[in-house]
């Protein structure tokens, strides 16, 4: 099913060129990821200063990211990791990414 809201988010094509052409595997993930709570972990991770663990964090979103083509949020998410590795992020970045984090599962959510 394609919307324009998924489409903002998501590179579709690229993901399902990935995936085989299987786009029900594709809804799955993406239900899946939508599930999940990284955004929620990474940042109470980040409230404790707890950055490294902060920075795993964001590595699986970055990893998830990238296989499914959310080229948005991988964007954001890399460079967040990249503050985390070294014990600080920029507030703008964290809300940023978060923006878009839930832009993206918000968007799945309407169309899986």
């Amino acid at each position: 099913m394609a919307n324009v809201a998924l489409e903002k988010h998501i590179d579709i094509e690229a993901a399902l060129g990935r995936l085989g052409g299987n786009r029900k595997l594709l809804d799955t993930l993406l239900k899946k990821f939508a599930n999940e709570t990284y955004l929620d972990r990474m940042k109470n991770e980040i409230a404790a200063q707890d950055f490294d663990a902060a920075a795993k964090t964001a590595h699986i979103i970055k990893g998830v990211a990238s296989n499914l083509s959310m080229t948005s949020l991988h964007s954001l998410i890399v460079d967040l990791e990249q503050q985390l590795k070294k014990n600080n992020y920029e507030e703008g970045t964290l809300v940023n990414t978060e923006t878009v984090y839930t832009e993206t599962v918000s968007a799945i959510n309407q169309t899986t």
